[in-house]
């Protein structure tokens, strides 16, 4: 009777030690209950477009064009403005890839055009790869967390569903809709086309999200700017 209670003892400590170990797993991002909201950009790191003396080598030429190509038939009606940038709509849309073997979108003069602010003729400032203007507010979805990955940038206000192929791929955000006067622009993300669906996250102007909560990443579809 001992060697039977002894037994069962033994059975119940290894279930509680097996049970246990997912408690200590770190959360991903997506599983995180700890979710602060938007966050604010930082003004003062607002950076400027900074020549990186990077050269491509003829087989990173190939691997970026390969990729504008692939996006040009994926989404047609758009234009190569420059070697990682495509724009679409008369440049109020526009989707800028990294550099080869970079996971960020770089903010090389020699690499983007994009966002400018031709009417002041000033520099193109950027935050996280985004442009950041006095004239044009940008909004910008990146298809990878921690606005890594391919970025797709918009400007007008109103309802825009997400090039096709970013449907269901888009997993953090910058909104740098704020005007001198402090009338913010709000970037909605939907999870359906035409703003159908549910909201996954609304960014005010100059808010940031390095990941879409609740477990949304990768679901959104469209976007909606308002004031």
């Amino acid at each position: 009777m001992f060697l039977k209670r002894l037994a069962l003892a033994a059975a119940a400590c290894s279930v509680l030690a097996v049970s246990a170990g997912p408690a200590f797993a770190d959360p991903t991002p997506e599983q995180s209950t700890t979710f602060a909201g938007p966050q604010p950009i930082d003004k003062a790191n607002i950076q400027k477009a900074t020549p990186s003396g990077r050269v491509l080598s003829s087989s990173e030429k190939q691997e970026l064009q390969t990729k504008i190509d692939a996006q040009l038939r994926s989404e047609p009606g758009g234009q190569q403005i420059s070697p990682t940038e495509i724009s679409y709509k008369g440049g109020s849309v526009i989707v800028t890839f990294p550099l080869p073997g970079e996971k960020t979108v770089s903010t090389d003069p020699a690499y983007r055009t994009g966002g400018q602010d031709a009417a002041k003729a000033l520099p193109v400032e950027y935050w996280r790869g985004c442009p950041y203007g006095t004239v044009t507010y940008w909004k910008c979805l990146y298809d990878d967390v921690s606005w890594g990955g391919r970025m797709v940038q918009y400007k007008d206000f109103g309802t825009q569903n997400l090039p096709r192929d970013f449907y269901s791929k888009a997993e953090s955000a910058v909104n740098t809709g704020q005007s001198p006067f402090e009338r913010t622009h709000y970037l909605d993300i939907y999870s359906g086309t035409g703003a159908s669906g549910f909201v996954i996250i609304t960014l005010p102007g100059f808010h940031e999200t390095d990941y879409f909560p609740g477990g949304h990443g990768n679901k959104a579809k469209s976007i909606g700017i308002r004031q």
